[in-house]
């Protein structure tokens, strides 16, 4: 009787307070009898009217979106958080939402973005934890006061995080390459060939992580003097292909280009 009396509160999916009333009613250790006969008195006894279905499938219904939406903030914290330092910096949550603000252009939109704006500005600390984020987000929530509009603004952080973590992780790739490509000359000598073979291993590796596909086509030729050239021609100098990309090396390696002769296609 005691459990039949809360059954609205059961049926919502309070877990908590089921197993509280069960334990009440038997014990914390009761016997599989009494487990089974209960199960069978709630099976045959109770029965939803058509009011308390739709009112916990609505709650179910609000605690699964809300479910969702604390997991997409979770991950975008988890994805802005690039060096895993545990916090934001709010100037980089406020850079991102000003570019939100300006991407708006109905009237609603902008006094909305504004005020979100503003709810970031006011925030005391400089870095952010969670816990933190999580809090400033759920004000923007009821700022916004509509889970479309908050699905929209996380979906646009989202992208301007993924971004700016490419353009760091492409940053940081280059400038390691960039140091390795300083150093070949120190290494390699009078021996230009392996500078140039680990150049274009460079290069073809940085295409291959952002050229999207598609492939890299370059090379390197030095200036040289023609030796053969004939004293009245202008121009004396040739060009020799030294170094090459790995899809035109058996078309250009070893080349030699006159001033006479178009480029080599």
């Amino acid at each position: 009787k005691q459990w039949y009396q809360r059954r609205v509160a059961i049926t919502a999916g309070n877990l908590e307070e089921f197993i509280y009333v069960t334990e009440r009613l038997l014990g914390e250790d009761p016997h599989p009898r009494a487990l089974t006969a209960l199960s069978e008195f709630l099976e045959d006894s109770f029965q939803e009217t058509p009011q308390q279905r739709q009112s916990r499938q609505l709650e179910e219904k609000l605690a699964a979106k809300h479910h969702a939406m604390m997991i997409k903030i979770n991950d975008l914290f988890d994805e802005w958080d690039v060096d895993k330092l545990g916090y934001l910096d709010r100037t980089e949550i406020l850079a991102v939402l000003s570019q939100w603000q300006k991407n708006s252009t109905k009237p609603y939109n902008i006094e909305m973005s504004k005020q979100i704006c503003k709810s970031v500005e006011v925030v005391e600390k400089k870095d952010l934890l969670r816990e933190d984020f999580l809090l400033l987000c759920q004000t923007f929530h009821k700022v916004l006061d509509s889970d479309d509009y908050m699905d929209r603004l996380l979906d646009f952080v989202h992208l301007v995080v993924q971004t700016q973590r490419g353009d760091l992780r492409r940053e940081r790739k280059r400038r390691r390459w960039l140091e390795v490509m300083e150093l070949l000359p120190k290494i390699s000598g009078s021996d230009h060939s392996l500078y140039f073979r680990s150049f274009f291993d460079i290069i073809e590796k940085d295409f291959a992580y952002h050229g999207n596909g598609r492939l890299i086509n370059a090379y390197i030729a030095l200036i040289e003097v023609d030796p053969d050239a004939d004293e009245e021609e202008e121009d004396k100098t040739l060009l020799k292909y030294v170094a090459a990309t790995a899809n035109d090396q058996n078309i250009l390696m070893g080349r030699t280009l006159y001033a006479t002769q178009k480029c080599i296609r």
